[in-house]
Formats: C-alpha cells, sequence, structure tokens
C-alpha cells in the first residue's frame, strides 16, 4: 500500500530521494501534487535527471522501506512516462494516461510485479 491515506507532510516528501523496486535511484521528489476534487496528495513530482526533466508518479505507489522511498517500477518506466512543465493537477485525460502508463486504476494499487 502506498502513501495515498496518512501521507507524510508534503515538506517531508519534498527533497527526498526515490528509487527503483532494483534499488536504483530514480530521481528527487520535487513537489507533492493534490487531486483538486478531493485535495488528497495523488503525485508526486520527480526529477529524473541532469536535464531537469520532471514526471508524476501515483502517490498511492510509492512505500516506504525503513528511511527508504521505494516505488515498484524500473527508473525507465518513470522517465518513460510524459514529463510536466508544471506543478498542476494532471487534466482527465492526463491522468487516466498517467495511471494507465504505471498499470494502475485510479485510486488504486500498482499492478507491476
Amino acid at each position: 500500500m502506498g502513501l495515498n491515506r496518512g501521507c507524510p507532510a508534503k515538506e517531508k516528501l519534498i527533497d527526498r530521494t526515490l528509487f527503483a523496486r532494483d534499488g536504483g535511484e530514480i530521481g528527487v521528489i520535487t513537489d507533492v501534487i493534490a487531486d483538486p476534487s478531493t485535495l488528497e496528495p495523488e503525485w508526486v513530482a520527480v526529477r529524473t535527471g541532469r536535464l531537469r526533466r520532471e514526471h508524476l508518479v501515483p502517490i498511492a505507489a510509492v512505500e516506504h522501506h525503513g528511511e527508504t522511498l521505494v516505488v515498484p517500477f524500473e527508473r525507465d518506466d518513470v522517465k518513460q512516462a510524459p514529463s510536466m512543465k508544471t506543478h498542476i493537477a494532471p487534466t482527465g485525460s492526463e491522468r487516466i494516461s498517467l495511471y494507465q502508463h504505471f498499470g494502475i486504476s485510479p485510486g488504486g494499487d500498482p499492478q507491476h510485479n
């Protein structure tokens, strides 16, 4: 289960490193984006490299492993997700596309093994 319920404060996630399921570093969390209809945290924005590109990752997929934040994806899965230009919630069609990219139903758990 991810961080969507009882999520740590936004400030406790920002500037933390996000890791892939294989232990490789994906990038640094730069923001937490809320669902505009519920105001619950729904996404983390992750800067994946030197080019400063950022990608949204469903917060439901982020898990604490001790002090480490891990997602059940590979680094390339995140880098291949659509990049974001502004720190706002995705539109309805963008949201569906992102959830499909990560193999998650909206509000659900990741399907990756």
